[in-house]
């Protein structure tokens, strides 16, 4: 891959007029990075750390559980994590061995370790052969971030400054020449870590001005569709409308810098005016909503101070009944 990144700079020293830069990266598996280090760096660097996610109990045990059954077995001794309880307090999990026997044509399982996720308390409980395995790799995974993390933070701070997506299944992106400084800041995260790199290769304006268009605008039609649809899904909470509000607006930014980017304003007019439409419409449920949970509130407050008038009211008859 160094190589890779060698070509792409020599590439790029020739484009001096671009669009933005086609952007994939490759992540390494490590998890010794801190995650309160992590967020000082993303900080430090002027990224956003609510891209960062945060290590969680749940997550932190799943991942001990699997690793360290992972870790020991064998082809002849196979082990596996397996879920045995997962309530509203608690989540256990058992590592087994799987007995094979040929002969007999038998399959046996046994539970050698069982750990227990206290989800009150948030601590860690673990019993059987591979307990402080476990409980070693549940104190790392508690307070470090991995690759995963690092990716989802990647993707969600290219994201939030206008990338497309330039395959379905994701992958790579292209980038707006406007973001240009946020990759540079991404890739001076992995190298401070040691964990991978960023391959950002410029597209140069021209041509390519339409294939970079028409990428947008089915991204952004996409997110249109889909916060339309999550909006008419939302039936009570005017505080979820506005949420969807805030989406189609950063939506209709990102197709003002595209539209201009690629000098292709005209067209970007009527998706404009559907954005205006849908953010009209939401801002109308809003209104609705919140004069029915007025008058809901209303109401409740009277039946609760009729029901106070009936309660003194029978209180006082019974104390004349009484005398």
């Amino acid at each position: 891959m160094g190589n890779a990144k060698q070509f792409i700079a020599e590439m790029n020293k020739n484009i001096k007029n671009y669009l933005g830069s086609i952007v994939y990266w490759t992540v390494f598996e490590k998890n010794d990075i801190s995650y309160e280090k992590a967020e000082e760096t993303v900080i430090n660097l002027g990224l956003n750390p609510k891209n960062l996610l945060a290590p969680s109990e749940k997550k932190a045990f799943n991942r001990a559980t699997k690793k360290v059954a992972k870790a020991f077995s064998t082809r002849e001794n196979k082990k596996f994590a397996r879920r045995v309880a997962n309530r509203m307090t608690v989540d256990v999990v058992a590592i087994v061995d799987e007995d094979i026997d040929s002969t007999g044509e038998t399959l046996d399982y046994n539970q050698t370790t069982t750990a227990r996720l206290d989800k009150e308390s948030k601590t860690v409980s673990v019993s059987g052969k591979h307990a402080s395995e476990i409980q070693e790799q549940y104190d790392k995974y508690a307070k470090n971030i991995t690759a995963t993390e690092v990716r989802g933070f990647i993707l969600n701070s290219i994201q939030e400054n206008g990338a497309i997506p330039l395959r379905q299944t994701g992958g790579v992106y292209f980038v707006p020449k406007a973001s240009s400084e946020v990759l540079v800041k991404l890739e001076n995260f992995l190298n401070e870590f040691g964990m991978g790199d960023l391959y950002c290769m410029k597209m140069s304006s021209g041509a390519e001005n339409k294939v970079v268009w028409e990428a947008a605008k089915e991204d952004i039609e996409e997110r249109i569709t889909k916060i339309s649809l999550r909006a008419e899904k939302i039936a009570s909470r005017p505080c979820a409308l506005r949420n969807q509000t805030e989406k189609l607006e950063q939506t209709n930014e990102m197709l003002g810098c595209y539209s201009e980017l690629c000098g292709f304003a005209s067209d970007a007019e009527s998706l404009a005016e559907n954005i205006t439409k849908i953010c009209d419409n939401i801002a109308q449920r809003v209104i609705e909503l919140e004069e029915d949970r007025t008058v809901a509130e209303k109401a409740k407050e009277k039946a609760k101070q009729e029901a106070k008038a009936a309660k003194r009211a029978a209180k006082l008859a019974k104390k004349q009944a009484a005398e």
